[in-house]
């Protein structure tokens, strides 16, 4: 009796667990060019790259500037 409730609490810790979602998200963006649009993503892995470039692009800072390709 005593394994069963182990079992059935221990399910539910793992359920509350997996519901819990952290405070920080990806976060997606779009560049638009004369030749098309690019799309990407700002990992919650990576949140001080994250920061600086929302800091950056609200700041004007991407407009008009020159993108450069590099092919390998």
């Amino acid at each position: 009796m005593k394994s069963l409730i182990h079992l059935f609490l221990g399910a539910l810790v793992m359920l509350a667990l997996s519901q819990c979602q952290s405070g920080a998200k990806d976060v997606k963006f779009e560049i638009e060019t004369p030749y098309g649009t690019m799309q990407g993503i700002l990992y919650k892995e990576t949140p001080l790259h994250q920061a600086n470039f929302i800091k950056l692009a609200k700041a004007g800072y991407y407009d008009g500037l020159l993108f450069h390709r590099v092919m390998p």
